[in-house]
C-alpha cells in the first residue's frame, strides 16, 4: 500500500475527530464505543488506532474541536468583551449546548478517578484561557481598563466565572437574563473599566 501523505493523514485524523465529538454529543461519554466512533467516520478501527491510542484521545481531539467552535474573534471594548459571554449562557439550555456540558462533565469525571491525564489535555484548557489573556491585554493596552489583578489572574478567574455561570444556568431555575447580569457583574467586579472607546478606527 503507498504511504499516504501527511494532508490526507491529517485530514483522516480530524475527520475521525468530528465523528467522535457528534457521536459524544449524542450518546454521551460512557455510550459511545470506538466502533460508534469508526462507523461514524466510515473508517476501521485499525484506522483509528493509528491517530489515536485510546478513547480518551480520541475524546480529546473531539474537545479540541469542540473548543475550537467556542473561540470568538478579537473584542474591541469592555463591552464587547462582556457580550462575547452572553451568547454562550443565553444558549445554555439549547439541546446541544447541554449535551456539551455532559460531555464536558463524563470526561472530567473520568479524569477525577484516574491518576492518568491524557497528552494535551492541560493545553487544551490553556488554549482557552488563552483568549481570555489575549482580549483583557488588548483592553488595557488601549486604556479602556485596567487589571488590579494582574493579566494572568483575571483570565484565569474570567474563565471560571463564564464556565460556572453556563452551568449554573443548566442547574438552575435563575432566569437568563438574571444570569447574565449577574456574571457581568461578577467579570466588571475584577477590573477597573475606564471607558467604553472602541479599539478600532474607522
Amino acid at each position: 500500500m503507498p504511504k499516504r501523505s501527511d494532508s490526507y493523514m491529517e485530514a483522516q485524523r480530524r475527520a475521525i475527530a468530528e465523528a467522535a465529538l457528534e457521536v459524544l454529543l449524542e450518546k454521551g461519554m460512557h455510550e459511545t464505543s470506538l466502533r460508534d466512533i469508526c462507523s461514524r467516520a466510515g473508517v476501521s478501527i485499525g484506522a483509528l488506532y493509528i491517530h489515536f491510542a485510546t478513547k480518551d484521545d480520541a475524546v480529546l481531539a473531539a474537545c479540541e474541536l469542540d473548543h475550537e467552535n467556542l473561540e470568538t474573534e478579537d473584542v474591541d471594548s469592555w463591552e464587547e468583551y462582556v457580550a462575547a459571554f452572553r451568547q454562550s449562557v443565553l444558549d445554555s439550555g439549547s439541546l446541544r449546548r447541554r449535551r456539551r456540558m455532559r460531555l464536558s462533565l463524563q470526561f472530567v469525571g473520568e479524569l477525577l478517578g484516574d491518576d492518568h491525564r491524557p497528552e494535551g489535555f492541560a493545553e487544551l484548557f490553556q488554549r482557552r484561557q488563552a483568549w481570555f489573556r489575549r482580549q483583557l491585554t488588548r483592553l488595557c493596552d488601549a486604556g479602556a481598563i485596567s487589571l488590579p489583578l494582574g493579566v494572568e489572574r483575571t483570565a484565569s478567574l474570567h474563565m471560571k466565572l463564564v464556565s460556572g455561570a453556563t452551568y449554573d444556568q443548566a442547574c438552575t431555575n435563575e432566569p437568563l437574563e438574571q444570569c447574565v447580569e449577574t456574571l457581568a457583574i461578577g467579570l466588571g467586579a475584577l477590573v477597573q473599566v475606564h471607558q467604553a472607546a472602541q479599539l478600532r478606527t474607522a
